[in-house]
C-alpha cells in the first residue's frame, strides 16, 4: 500500500468540539474539588486466573498489560494534575521484577484511550504542563520499546488541547490534535521517527467559522477524521 494515504473526511464538529476546548480551560468548581480530593495513587492487587495474588502495586492512572507482564504509572510527587512527576514501570510475571521505563515531569493528562502496541512498541500521547491552561502546556509522543525497556519522547506541534487522538496504518502513526483556534493531523514514521505535518485546519470562533477536528481512526483503506 502506498506510503501516501488517502484521506477520508467524514464530519466536522465545529462549534461542539469547539466548545470542548474551550472548556477545557474553566472547570467547574465542584469537578476541581472532587479532582484534588482523589488519591493520586491505589493499591492495586494483581492476580492470576486461579485468584492467586501476584502482587500489589501502587497504581496511578496508567495500566495495561504485554505478553509477559504489564505496565503501570505511579506518581513520585503524591500529587495531581500540575507538576505531577510520574514513573512507568514494567512488571514482569516471570521474574516478579519491576524496571523503570522513564520518568516524566510536570506530567498533566494522558490520552488513554488511544495508546497501542506495534512490534514491542507502546505508544502513548502525554500532556505536561497545565491541561487547563492551553498557553503553558505541551503534547508529546512516547514510544516505549519493550526490547530496550526505554521511554523517548517526540514533541508534537502543540495544537494546545490534552485530548488528542491516534491511530495507526502502514508503518504509520496519525495523531490528530484538536484546539480552540487550529488543529493539526499529524504523521509519526515508526521506523525513520520524524514528524511531519499532514493537514492543518483553522477555526473562528467570532464568526463561528472555519473546520477543527474532534477524532482520527482508520481501516485498512482510509484514514477517517470526525
Amino acid at each position: 500500500m502506498k506510503s501516501q494515504r488517502t484521506i477520508l473526511l467524514i464530519l466536522f464538529v465545529m462549534a461542539f468540539c469547539f466548545g470542548m476546548c474551550a472548556c477545557s480551560k474553566i472547570v467547574p468548581s465542584n469537578e476541581i474539588e472532587q479532582e484534588e480530593n482523589t488519591p493520586p495513587t491505589e493499591g492495586l492487587s494483581i492476580y492470576d486466573a486461579n485468584d492467586n495474588l501476584i502482587t500489589t502495586i501502587e497504581h496511578y492512572l496508567s495500566f495495561f498489560q504485554i505478553d509477559d507482564g504489564f505496565i503501570y504509572a505511579k506518581s513520585l510527587t503524591n500529587s495531581t494534575g500540575i507538576n505531577s512527576k510520574v514513573e512507568y514501570i514494567r512488571y514482569n510475571f516471570s521474574t516478579n521484577e519491576q524496571t523503570t521505563l522513564g520518568v516524566i515531569d510536570d506530567w498533566a493528562y494522558e490520552a488513554s484511550y488511544d495508546t497501542f502496541s506495534v512490534n514491542n512498541h507502546i505508544y502513548l500521547l502525554i500532556t505536561t504542563g497545565d491541561a487547563f491552561n492551553f498557553d503553558e502546556s505541551k503534547n508529546y509522543l512516547y514510544d516505549i520499546n519493550l526490547i530496550d525497556n526505554t521511554m523517548t519522547a517526540f514533541f508534537l506541534d502543540n495544537a494546545t488541547s490534552p485530548y488528542n487522538s491516534m491511530t495507526f496504518s502502514d508503518n504509520k502513526i496519525y495523531i490528530s490534535m484538536p484546539g480552540s483556534g487550529k488543529s493539526v493531523v499529524n504523521i509519526f514514521d515508526i521506523e525513520s521517527k520524524e514528524i511531519s505535518k499532514l493537514y492543518e485546519y483553522t477555526f473562528n470562533s467570532e464568526n463561528q467559522s472555519g473546520d477543527t477536528i474532534r477524532h482520527i481512526t482508520a481501516d485498512e483503506s482510509y484514514i477517517y477524521l470526525l
